[in-house]
Protein backbone atom coordinates (compact mmCIF):
# COMPACT_ATOMS: atom_id res chain seq x y z
CA UNK A 1 0.00 0.00 0.00
CA UNK A 2 1.16 3.45 -1.04
CA UNK A 3 2.38 5.65 2.03
CA UNK A 4 2.77 9.47 1.94
CA UNK A 5 4.46 11.86 4.70
CA UNK A 6 2.13 14.96 6.54
CA UNK A 7 2.83 18.34 5.71
CA UNK A 8 1.67 18.89 9.65
CA UNK A 9 2.92 16.43 11.59
CA UNK A 10 5.41 14.19 9.34
CA UNK A 11 4.36 11.13 10.19
CA UNK A 12 3.87 8.41 7.21
CA UNK A 13 0.72 6.82 6.94
CA UNK A 14 -0.90 4.91 3.87
CA UNK A 15 -2.85 7.39 1.31
CA UNK A 16 -6.01 6.24 2.73
CA UNK A 17 -5.38 8.06 5.87
CA UNK A 18 -5.23 11.02 4.02
CA UNK A 19 -7.37 14.43 3.40
CA UNK A 20 -7.42 16.45 0.29
CA UNK A 21 -8.05 20.21 1.20
CA UNK A 22 -10.14 21.62 -1.29
CA UNK A 23 -8.14 24.40 -1.57
CA UNK A 24 -8.79 24.82 -5.32
CA UNK A 25 -4.32 24.13 -5.92
CA UNK A 26 -3.39 22.33 -8.79
CA UNK A 27 -0.69 20.39 -6.91
CA UNK A 28 -3.41 18.39 -4.18
CA UNK A 29 -2.57 19.65 -0.83
CA UNK A 30 -2.94 16.39 1.89
CA UNK A 31 -2.44 16.35 5.28
CA UNK A 32 -3.75 12.94 7.13
CA UNK A 33 -6.94 12.72 9.36
CA UNK A 34 -5.59 13.63 12.46
CA UNK A 35 -4.60 16.86 11.78
CA UNK A 36 -7.43 17.46 9.39
CA UNK A 37 -9.70 17.09 12.63
CA UNK A 38 -7.40 18.87 14.81
CA UNK A 39 -7.08 22.07 12.41
CA UNK A 40 -10.91 21.56 11.19
CA UNK A 41 -12.15 22.13 15.27
CA UNK A 42 -10.30 25.05 15.71
CA UNK A 43 -11.62 27.23 13.04
CA UNK A 44 -14.74 29.08 14.26
CA UNK A 45 -18.27 27.93 13.10
CA UNK A 46 -19.51 29.10 9.69
CA UNK A 47 -23.15 29.86 8.92
CA UNK A 48 -23.88 31.47 5.49
CA UNK A 49 -27.55 30.46 4.55
CA UNK A 50 -26.63 32.66 1.28
CA UNK A 51 -24.16 30.83 -0.19
CA UNK A 52 -25.31 27.38 1.75
CA UNK A 53 -22.32 27.07 3.91
CA UNK A 54 -22.77 25.41 7.47
CA UNK A 55 -19.68 23.99 9.58
CA UNK A 56 -16.20 24.73 10.12
CA UNK A 57 -14.32 24.58 7.09
CA UNK A 58 -10.34 24.03 7.06
CA UNK A 59 -7.94 26.79 5.58
CA UNK A 60 -5.20 25.18 4.02
CA UNK A 61 -1.76 25.62 5.81
CA UNK A 62 0.29 25.92 2.72
CA UNK A 63 -1.56 28.20 0.52
CA UNK A 64 -3.83 29.90 3.39
CA UNK A 65 -6.86 29.38 1.24
CA UNK A 66 -10.42 29.10 3.36
CA UNK A 67 -11.94 25.82 1.74
CA UNK A 68 -15.62 26.59 0.41
CA UNK A 69 -16.66 23.06 0.46
CA UNK A 70 -15.61 19.72 2.61
CA UNK A 71 -14.10 16.96 0.91
CA UNK A 72 -14.11 13.33 1.83
CA UNK A 73 -13.36 13.85 5.89
CA UNK A 74 -13.02 10.56 8.06
CA UNK A 75 -16.08 9.40 10.32
CA UNK A 76 -14.00 10.81 13.35
CA UNK A 77 -13.64 14.94 11.93
CA UNK A 78 -17.44 13.90 11.17
CA UNK A 79 -18.39 12.99 14.48
CA UNK A 80 -16.02 15.76 16.46
CA UNK A 81 -18.12 18.61 14.97
CA UNK A 82 -21.18 17.17 15.48
CA UNK A 83 -20.71 16.62 19.07
CA UNK A 84 -19.35 20.52 19.32
CA UNK A 85 -22.31 21.12 17.58
CA UNK A 86 -24.30 19.57 20.45
CA UNK A 87 -22.65 21.09 22.96
CA UNK A 88 -22.83 24.93 21.82
CA UNK A 89 -26.53 24.32 21.21
CA UNK A 90 -27.06 22.86 24.60
CA UNK A 91 -25.22 26.36 26.02
CA UNK A 92 -27.29 28.49 24.09
CA UNK A 93 -30.37 26.34 25.29
CA UNK A 94 -29.05 26.83 28.85
CA UNK A 95 -28.16 30.47 28.38
CA UNK A 96 -32.01 31.01 27.41
CA UNK A 97 -33.19 29.17 30.32
CA UNK A 98 -31.10 31.53 32.52
CA UNK A 99 -32.57 34.91 31.22
CA UNK A 100 -35.91 33.62 31.60
CA UNK A 101 -35.32 32.55 35.07
CA UNK A 102 -34.28 35.63 35.71
CA UNK A 103 -37.09 37.83 34.30
CA UNK A 104 -39.61 35.64 36.20
CA UNK A 105 -37.67 36.22 39.48
CA UNK A 106 -37.94 39.87 38.35
CA UNK A 107 -41.67 39.38 37.50
CA UNK A 108 -42.22 37.90 41.15
CA UNK A 109 -40.08 40.71 42.99
CA UNK A 110 -42.27 42.87 41.23
CA UNK A 111 -45.48 40.89 42.37
CA UNK A 112 -44.28 40.96 45.99
CA UNK A 113 -43.53 44.49 46.12
CA UNK A 114 -47.06 45.44 44.57
CA UNK A 115 -48.92 42.80 47.32
CA UNK A 116 -46.88 43.85 49.81
CA UNK A 117 -48.02 48.02 49.23
CA UNK A 118 -51.76 46.68 48.84
CA UNK A 119 -51.05 45.11 51.96
CA UNK A 120 -49.94 48.03 53.66
CA UNK A 121 -52.91 50.40 51.96
CA UNK A 122 -55.59 47.61 53.63
CA UNK A 123 -54.26 47.58 56.72
CA UNK A 124 -54.33 51.62 56.86
CA UNK A 125 -57.61 51.92 55.56
CA UNK A 126 -58.71 48.89 57.98
CA UNK A 127 -57.46 50.70 61.22
CA UNK A 128 -59.31 53.90 60.34
CA UNK A 129 -62.48 52.04 59.49
CA UNK A 130 -61.99 50.56 63.00
CA UNK A 131 -61.74 54.05 64.38
CA UNK A 132 -64.75 55.31 62.58
CA UNK A 133 -67.10 52.34 63.78
CA UNK A 134 -65.66 52.89 67.59
CA UNK A 135 -67.03 56.80 66.76
CA UNK A 136 -70.85 55.68 65.25
CA UNK A 137 -71.48 52.93 67.68
CA UNK A 138 -74.42 53.62 69.88
CA UNK A 139 -73.81 54.31 73.56
CA UNK A 140 -75.89 51.56 75.63
CA UNK A 141 -78.23 53.24 78.34
CA UNK A 142 -77.60 52.89 81.81
CA UNK A 143 -80.75 51.12 83.98
CA UNK A 144 -83.64 53.31 85.96
CA UNK A 145 -82.44 51.70 89.19
CA UNK A 146 -78.84 52.71 88.53
CA UNK A 147 -77.53 56.15 89.22
CA UNK A 148 -74.05 56.75 87.51
CA UNK A 149 -72.11 59.50 88.52
CA UNK A 150 -70.57 62.37 86.06
CA UNK A 151 -67.34 61.43 85.27
CA UNK A 152 -64.11 63.60 86.26
CA UNK A 153 -62.45 65.27 83.99
CA UNK A 154 -58.68 64.74 84.64
CA UNK A 155 -56.70 67.74 83.88
CA UNK A 156 -53.55 65.49 84.39
CA UNK A 157 -50.22 66.78 82.28
CA UNK A 158 -48.00 64.56 80.42
CA UNK A 159 -45.33 64.93 77.63
CA UNK A 160 -46.50 65.13 74.35
CA UNK A 161 -48.03 62.19 72.57
CA UNK A 162 -47.37 62.55 69.15
CA UNK A 163 -44.51 60.89 68.52
CA UNK A 164 -42.83 63.79 67.30
CA UNK A 165 -40.81 64.96 70.84
CA UNK A 166 -38.65 62.03 70.46
CA UNK A 167 -37.57 63.10 66.85
CA UNK A 168 -36.90 66.74 68.14
CA UNK A 169 -39.65 67.76 65.81
CA UNK A 170 -41.97 69.01 69.11
CA UNK A 171 -41.15 72.69 69.81
CA UNK A 172 -43.30 72.13 73.24
CA UNK A 173 -41.23 72.20 76.44
CA UNK A 174 -43.12 71.51 78.87
CA UNK A 175 -46.15 68.82 80.29
CA UNK A 176 -49.69 69.45 78.23
CA UNK A 177 -53.15 68.42 79.11
CA UNK A 178 -54.95 69.19 76.04
CA UNK A 179 -56.25 65.53 74.38
CA UNK A 180 -55.42 64.56 71.11
CA UNK A 181 -57.72 66.05 68.17
CA UNK A 182 -59.05 63.09 66.84
CA UNK A 183 -62.45 61.84 69.11
CA UNK A 184 -62.31 59.82 71.89
CA UNK A 185 -58.64 59.66 72.44
CA UNK A 186 -57.46 61.04 75.91
CA UNK A 187 -53.91 61.22 74.86
CA UNK A 188 -52.32 64.37 75.75
CA UNK A 189 -50.91 66.70 72.39
CA UNK A 190 -49.79 69.82 72.58
CA UNK A 191 -51.19 72.13 69.76
CA UNK A 192 -48.71 72.10 67.27
CA UNK A 193 -48.67 68.39 67.35
CA UNK A 194 -52.44 67.99 67.56
CA UNK A 195 -52.85 64.25 66.96
CA UNK A 196 -50.77 61.05 68.63
CA UNK A 197 -48.83 58.44 67.20
CA UNK A 198 -51.99 56.36 66.72
CA UNK A 199 -54.68 59.08 64.57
Amino acid sequence: MAQTDCMVCLDTKPVIHFYKIQCGATVPHVICHDCESDMRMKEAPTVNARAKKFGRFLKCPLCRVTEKKCGDRSQESWQRETVELYKASNRSLTSKKMRELEDLIRQAETALRFLQEENSALLDENAHLRGLCGLIAPVPEAPEVETVAPIEVITQKSWCASGRRETRECTTRGKTSRKCSFPTCQKRVCRTCRMCTTH
